[in-house]
C-alpha cells in the first residue's frame, strides 16, 4: 500500500467501519448497553452480542453470510436491525440500510491485522488495560491514568493505520517496540503523536513503521501434503484432522493444494526414484514424485507408534532420498528452491523428537525449512483418545491451532521469496562445480 490515499482501502475501511457501528454494536447496545467491541486476529466482534466479522464475512451463532449487498438484507439474515447505537455519541457517518457493501479483501486483512497489532502491543505494555475497539472512531484503545493509547485503521486526518498515544507518555519507547517487535504483518502503519486535548497529529519518521505492506494472494504456488498414516482410505485419520487445517489457510489464499494418502498407493520400498529398475514389479512412488517436484511447499504429516515416526513416513523418507542426488537447471540438488515443513498426532509423547527426524531429512536432502515449521497435537500419556475423538480437546487446542496456523503461513510466505526470487542462489552449492575442481573459497590445508 502506498504512502498515498489508497481509494481502495480507505473504502473498505469506511464500510467496516459502518458494519461495526450499525450491525455489532447498534444491537449490542440495544441488548445490552454496552457499545465496546473485541478485536480478533482476522477481524472483531461483539462483547456481548453473539455477531462477529471473520475477514469480509459477518458471522452469527446458526449462519454466516459475505459482507457484500445490501446492507438490510444482511441484517435480516443475521436477524437484527441495521443502526447506530443511538444517544452515546454524535453519530457523523452512519451507514446506509439501503446501502451496497462491497469489500475489498486484501485491505480488509490489513485493516484487522493493524487493530489486532495494536491491542497487542497495548496490552504487552499495560498489562492490566483491557483494549477494546470502539465503533466511534474504529480504532483499538486503553487508558492509563486519563490517558488514552491506541492504534487507529486510519480516519480523516490521516487514511491509514497508525498510532495515537500522549506527546510526553513514558510508555512511548516501550510501545513503540513492543509494536515493532511483537505482533503479526501487516500494513504499513506510520507512528503518530496525538496532543493531548488536540486533534491535531503531528507525523514522525521510519522509527514508527512497525509493519510491511502485505499481499495476501499466494496464487501460482502449489503444495503438497503427504499423510503417512497407517490407515487406509476411507477410514478415518486423525493425522487428516490437522492436515484439514493447514490445507483450509492454502487454499484461502490461492495455493493449489494436493493431499497424497501414501499407504492407499503401492510404494516399493528402497532408496532409487523407480524400483521398477530395480527388480519390484510394481512401484507407485514415481508418479508421486512428480507431484513432489510440481509442489513449492511439501508437508509430510503422521502420527506416532512407540514414540516415533510411523513406517510409512520412513518409507517416504527413504524414497524422497532416493532423488536426492538428482540435480536441478542450476545445478544444484534438485530439491533446492522449495520448502519443507510437518504435522504430527499422536496421543502418546513424542511430537518434537518425529518433527525433527522429518524436519531434518527435509533440509538435508536440500528444502528449505521456515521458522517454526512444525505442529503437531498429543493428549494424555498412555491410552486415550486421539486427535478427533469425541473429547479429545485436539480440534479446540490452542497450542495446536496456532502453531498448525503459524507453520502454514510461513510455509506460504518462504515459498513466494523463494520462487520469486529464482530459488536458492546458485554459487557455492553446485555439485557438478565442486567435482571440477571449484572450491568456492574453500581453503585447503595442504596448499597453504
Amino acid at each position: 500500500m502506498s504512502d498515498g490515499c489508497d481509494e481502495v482501502y480507505v473504502d473498505t475501511r469506511r464500510q467496516l467501519r459502518g458494519v461495526a457501528e450499525s450491525l455489532i454494536a447498534g444491537p449490542q447496545y440495544r441488548a445490552s448497553g454496552t457499545i465496546r467491541l473485541a478485536v480478533r486476529p482476522n477481524g472483531f466482534a461483539g462483547v456481548s452480542f453473539p455477531l462477529a466479522v471473520h475477514g469480509t464475512e459477518l458471522v452469527w451463532p446458526d449462519g454466516a453470510a459475505p459482507l457484500a449487498g445490501p446492507v438490510d438484507a444482511l441484517a435480516a439474515a443475521a436477524g437484527v436491525a441495521a443502526a447506530p447505537p443511538d444517544g452515546v455519541y454524535e453519530i457523523v457517518d452512519p451507514l446506509p440500510t439501503d446501502a451496497f457493501l462491497r469489500l475489498d479483501t486484501a485491505a480488509a486483512d490489513w485493516i484487522h491485522r493493524s487493530h489486532y497489532a495494536g491491542g497487542h502491543a497495548i496490552k504487552k505494555v499495560l498489562p492490566e488495560a483491557h483494549p477494546v475497539l470502539g465503533p466511534e472512531h474504529f480504532d483499538v484503545a486503553a487508558a492509563e491514568d486519563e490517558v488514552n493509547y491506541g492504534v487507529s485503521a486510519g480516519d480523516d486526518y490521516h487514511p491509514t493505520p497508525y498510532i495515537r498515544r500522549a506527546m510526553d507518555c513514558a510508555h512511548r519507547p516501550v510501545l513503540e517496540r513492543a509494536i515493532r517487535g511483537g505482533v503479526p504483518a501487516g500494513p504499513r502503519t506510520r507512528c503518530r503523536r496525538a496532543c493531548v486535548g488536540h486533534r491535531r497529529l503531528l507525523p514522525t519518521r521510519s522509527k514508527g513503521i512497525v509493519m510491511t505492506a502485505f499481499n495476501s494472494d499466494f496464487s501460482g504456488l502449489r503444495a503438497l501434503f503427504i499423510n503417512c498414516t497407517l490407515k487406509r482410505s476411507p477410514e478415518i485419520s486423525n493425522t487428516q484432522g490437522l492436515v484439514d487445517i493447514s490445507t483450509g489457510i492454502m487454499q484461502k489464499h490461492g495455493v493449489e493444494v494436493e493431499v497424497i494418502r501414501a499407504v492407499d498407493h503401492d510404494i516399493a520400498t528402497g532408496v532409487w526414484p523407480d524400483m521398477r529398475e530395480h527388480g519390484w514389479a510394481t512401484d507407485d512412488w514415481p508418479a508421486i514424485f512428480d507431484k513432489v517436484l510440481a509442489a513449492d511447499i511439501l508437508v509430510l504429516a503422521g502420527p506416532i507408534w512407540l514414540g516415533d515416526n510411523s513406517s510409512v513416513m520412513k518409507q517416504v523418507h527413504e524414497r524422497l532420498y532416493g532423488g536426492s542426488h538428482l540435480l536441478n537447471d542450476a545445478g544444484q540438488y534438485l530439491y533446492y528452491g522449495r520448502v519443507g515443513g510437518c504435522l504430527i498426532t499422536g496421543n502418546e509423547d513424542g511430537v518434537k523428537h518425529c518433527a525433527q527426524n522429518v524436519l531434518y531429512t527435509l533440509q538435508h536432502i536440500g528444502y528449505t525449512i521456515p521458522p517454526q515449521a512444525d505442529a503437531g497435537w498429543i493428549g494424555e500419556a498412555g491410552p486415550g483418545p486421539s486427535y478427533l475423538d469425541p473429547g479429545s480437546g485436539g480440534p479446540e487446542n490452542d497450542f495446536t491451532n496456532r502453531n498448525t496456523t503459524f507453520m502454514t503461513w510461513n510455509l506460504m510466505h518462504l515459498a513466494r521469496m523463494l520462487k520469486s526470487n529464482g530459488g536458492v542462489p546458485a554459487h557455492g552449492n553446485i555439485r557438478s562445480g565442486w567435482d571440477a575442481g571449484c572450491r568456492y573459497d574453500f581453503a585447503n590445508p595442504e596448499y597453504r
